[in-house]
């Protein structure tokens, strides 16, 4: 069922109720009753066939991180020196315009790809600067 031209109150609801009624099929055709995942079919995953699971430290993707820093000079080197240290490339940096009150601004970096556990280990120093007062996202992007 498809409504307008955008997604709203219809379209969302006929989205929502697709995918509860997909999981309820599913539930009923698994005899163990566990949910399969959504991808999971007959030709792609049989039943009692085993698989790994990889570590998410070595996923790489692009990251999006908004922060809150101090609005002062030497504060992007200071965060761009902690990524290259990390072995993380900027691909884009936004600063959203500062609040002349408190003396901040918003800072939007988004990286090229990275690995997880360097984003993660990088993020954890950038923390501990004394320019950054908030990390307010940090969200992979998938393409």
């Amino acid at each position: 069922m498809f409504h307008g031209m955008g997604a709203g109150r219809e379209p969302t609801t006929s989205a929502v109720l697709g995918d509860l009624i997909e999981a309820a099929r599913r539930l009923a055709s698994n005899p163990n009753g566990s949910a399969l995942p959504m991808s999971w079919s007959q030709e792609n995953g049989a039943a009692g066939e085993t698989s790994s699971v990889s570590s998410i430290d070595g996923l790489q993707s692009k990251y999006y991180l908004r922060l809150n820093v101090a609005d002062r000079p030497g504060v992007l080197a200071q965060i761009a020196q902690v990524l290259g240290d990390g072995d993380i490339s900027i691909a884009s940096v936004i600063q959203k315009d500062a609040d002349p009150h408190i003396q901040s601004a918003e800072l939007v970096i988004i990286t090229h790809p990275a690995r997880e556990a360097s984003v993660q280990e990088s993020l954890r120093k950038v923390v501990e600067l004394n320019v950054v007062r908030e990390v307010n996202n940090l969200l992979r992007i998938e393409e």
